[in-house]
C-alpha cells in the first residue's frame, strides 16, 4: 500500500470521523435539553437528596433499633426462670411470696422496656408481650399446684422440675431466637 492509497483512504475516514463527532455533540445537547424540559434533572436531584436523607436517617436510627433488640433480649433473659429465681428468691420466702415476687419482677421489667416497641417489628413486639404473659401463666400454674405452706425453695424446685420435664423450649428462649433473626435483617 503506497502513500496515495493512504491519502485516498483518509479522504473518506476524516470526514466520517468529523461527522460522527459533530453528530455526537448535537445529540448529546439535544438529550440534555429534553432531560431538562421534562424535569428529569430536578427529579434526579430530588432522588439523590432523598437517598441521602434515608442514608442519614438509617445511620441514626439503626443503632437505636439494634439497641432495642438488645434490651428486649436482656429483658427475656432476666425473666427466664433460671435468671429470675437467682435474683428474686430470698431465704425464708414462702412459695406464694416468691410467686408474687417473680410476677412483679416480670411486670416491672416489661414496663421498663415498653418504649422499645417503637423500634422493633410488630411481630417481635407481639411475641415479647406473649412471652411475658406465658411466663406469668407458668408461675401461676406451678403456684396453683404446690401446697399453700410450701417454702420459696420448694416453689423454686417445682419450677426447675417443670422445666426439666418439659419437652418444649422455654418461651423466653424461643423469643430470643426470633429477636436475633429479626434484628439480623438490619445487619445485612
Amino acid at each position: 500500500m503506497d502513500t496515495s492509497d493512504i491519502f485516498e483512504l483518509l479522504k473518506y475516514i476524516i470526514p466520517s470521523v468529523v461527522i460522527f463527532i459533530g453528530t455526537y455533540f448535537i445529540m448529546q445537547n439535544f438529550f440534555e435539553n429534553q432531560w431538562k424540559e421534562r424535569g428529569y434533572e430536578v427529579k434526579a436531584k430530588e432522588l439523590e437528596l432523598k437517598n441521602k436523607e434515608i442514608t442519614e436517617r438509617n445511620r441514626i436510627v439503626l443503632p437505636i433499633k439494634l439497641q432495642a433488640y438488645e434490651r428486649l433480649i436482656i429483658f427475656l433473659e432476666r425473666i427466664s426462670p433460671n435468671s429470675s429465681l437467682q435474683r428474686v428468691r430470698l431465704p425464708g420466702m414462702s412459695a406464694s411470696d416468691l410467686q408474687l415476687a417473680l410476677i412483679t419482677n416480670i411486670r416491672a421489667e416489661f414496663e421498663h422496656n415498653t418504649a422499645q416497641q417503637l423500634y422493633i417489628s410488630k411481630d417481635a413486639w407481639q411475641l415479647v408481650k406473649t412471652v411475658k404473659e406465658e411466663m406469668i401463666k407458668l408461675y401461676n400454674l406451678i403456684g396453683a399446684n404446690i401446697a399453700k405452706e410450701a417454702s420459696g425453695l420448694d416453689y423454686s424446685k417445682a419450677i426447675l422440675e417443670y422445666l426439666l420435664n418439659s419437652e418444649k423450649d422455654l418461651p423466653t428462649d424461643t423469643a430470643i431466637k426470633f429477636l436475633k433473626q429479626d434484628a439480623a435483617k438490619y445487619l445485612d
